[in-house]
């Protein structure tokens, strides 16, 4: 007889089901974990035994054997300490005429690291293995104490914290009915706590105060209108410019102009993060993911990989912005990585044998100077480059990059009668502008997989955003002039119906479409000319 208990492993940012199972034999003193397990896994052995002796459970003194099924993929982690040692509980349990049987919960999964004296700690992924457990029809979890505050965030799952060994044998124990009671009643306390002050904090800085806003940026106002247009339709945007006009400063105002993430996004994100240890990251907090990146990222940083597999800023930046400073400066096979994520919104990594789908659905947002000295869009005379320089410091970024991205801005240096204005809007106004085009855009859509502008499908796009005969010819001609590719194209349209949603409009103008093609061939056209 073998003593089950249901439990989960981690690969990337998936789970996948594993069953902790245990025999004891007759024979010598022997106790070994098998089931292609890591290094850690390995080292459970002794902290299983020492865990179960330090809780007063008796250690079997025959030959046992625990085995992690399936056999043949690979396990990584301590989560499967705690349910280890239950199995060897009960089945230690179950040997004994006196204790009686004690019954495998199928519906029921343990997962959990023990210490040496029988305390549990917490574990990456408790997220991920919930999500996988409630697509089999599990809805019933044992988890660390240290794990609970994210734990119950997912849905219709009874959630059983547990700081110690014996707590968490007393728990296996109960009958479904009595369970799921004491998950209910733990939650009601968690939540009278969590008005007192205990609530799941962010690591990030969300003082708003550390974010620019948009009303105290001199000048810019064409910026300040693309950032608008790329905020309301989650649109790509290159801010290119001479130093110190303001590009980092407005990238970093995008902050407070996006919305906060649905439930449903930030439980996407929430899961991705703790899938990889960095749930605290993101806390309670339903502000977007906003990830710099520096001219000195390698490949492995940006899109992940390794053995285990280590998430990339890429994909740390889902459902929020990755803005890249200094995008020309970066290696080019750097910047070519994003090929494949800003189109298909995922990253593949095949390395070290390993073989992980990671979510990659960002915005990005890239700030570069247009040329080796920075001053080609100054008064004439201020670029000291050659026609040859500028071309070759702006072939770094290849054109398969350039028209992945919707809106390109070209910034100068503010005038000195700027420099008196009175302050514009505010980012809390321009944030409520936002809102308003993101919930028409949700209504829009909400027969749809996609939320936003940006992420119309080429199937529904002419039925989403119909044209006017003028608004074609426009299109027609802009693609006879300044030969805009099939996607070049397509993000016209897009952003132009961006565009229509600022201004209200139930179809596209013709002012809608001429100001997307401002922002699609004014960086290419300087480019030509230059």
């Amino acid at each position: 007889m073998t003593f089950e208990i249901l439990t989960f492993g981690l690969n990337g940012a998936a789970a996948f089901p594993v069953t902790a199972e245990t025999v004891i034999r007759n024979g010598l003193p022997y106790y070994d974990v098998i089931g292609h397990g890591s290094e850690s896994v390995k080292e459970s052995r002794k902290r299983i035994r020492s865990a179960i002796l330090g809780s007063g459970f008796e250690f079997p003194k025959g030959h046992v054997i625990q085995n992690l099924a399936p056999g043949d993929v690979k396990k990584n982690g301590t989560l499967f300490d705690l349910p280890l040692a239950l199995s060897l509980v009960f089945e230690t349990r179950c040997r004994s005429a006196a204790a009686g049987e004690v019954s495998c919960h199928r519906s029921r999964a343990v997962i959990g690291e023990l210490t040496l004296d029988g305390g549990v700690l917490p574990v990456r992924g408790t997220l991920p293995c919930m999500v996988c457990g409630k697509k089999m029809g599990v809805r019933q979890f044992i988890v660390p104490e240290g794990n609970y505050r994210h734990a119950i965030i997912c849905p219709e799952i009874f959630v059983y914290p547990v700081s110690t060994l014996k707590e968490a044998a007393k728990a296996y124990v109960l009958d479904d009915e009595v369970f799921e009671d004491a998950c209910r009643k733990t939650m009601q306390a968690f939540t009278s706590r969590d008005e007192s002050g205990l609530s799941l904090r962010s690591d990030r800085l969300n003082d708003k105060a550390m974010i620019p806003d948009l009303a105290d940026i001199i000048g810019q106002e064409g910026a300040k209108r693309a950032l608008l247009v790329a905020a309301c339709g989650n649109h790509n945007i290159l801010l290119s410019g001479s130093p110190g006009c303001g590009k980092t400063m407005l990238a970093t105002a995008l902050r407070g102009l996006l919305p906060e993430m649905s439930f449903e996004e930030y439980f996407d994100v929430l899961t991705l993060y703790d899938s990889f240890g960095l749930g605290d990251i993101i806390g309670d907090s339903k502000e977007r993911p906003f990830r710099v990146v520096h001219r000195g990222i390698t490949a492995h940083a940006l899109t992940g990989g390794g053995r285990p597999v280590e998430i990339g800023e890429i994909s740390l930046s889902h459902n929020g912005v990755l803005f890249l400073d200094e995008i020309s400066e970066m290696q080019r096979n750097i910047i070519e990585l994003l090929r494949m994520p800003l189109e298909e919104k995922t990253v593949y990594i095949n390395n070290c044998g390993t073989k992980e789908i990671l979510p990659a659905d960002f915005m990005l947002v890239a700030a570069s100077n247009p040329c080796p000295c920075g001053n080609l869009y100054e008064k004439p005379g201020a670029c000291t480059c050659s026609s040859s320089a500028i071309k070759a410091y702006r072939a770094w970024l290849s054109g398969a990059i350039r028209d992945r991205i919707d809106i390109k801005v070209r910034l100068r240096s503010v005038e000195s009668n700027e420099l008196t204005r009175g302050r514009g809007k505010t980012s809390d106004e321009i944030g409520d502008i936002v809102k308003r085009v993101r919930d028409r855009q949700l209504l829009r859509y909400k027969d749809h997989p996609f939320r936003t502008n940006s992420a119309l499908p080429r199937a529904d796009l002419f039925e989403c955003c119909r044209l006017t005969d003028n608004s074609i010819k426009i299109l027609k001609s802009a693609v006879e002039k300044f030969g805009l590719s099939v996607r070049g194209c397509e993000k016209t349209v897009k952003v132009a119906r961006t565009i229509a949603d600022i201004e209200e409009h139930e179809h596209i103008t013709d002012d809608d479409i001429l100001e997307s093609l401002q922002y699609r061939v004014s960086y290419d056209d300087t480019e030509a000319s230059a």
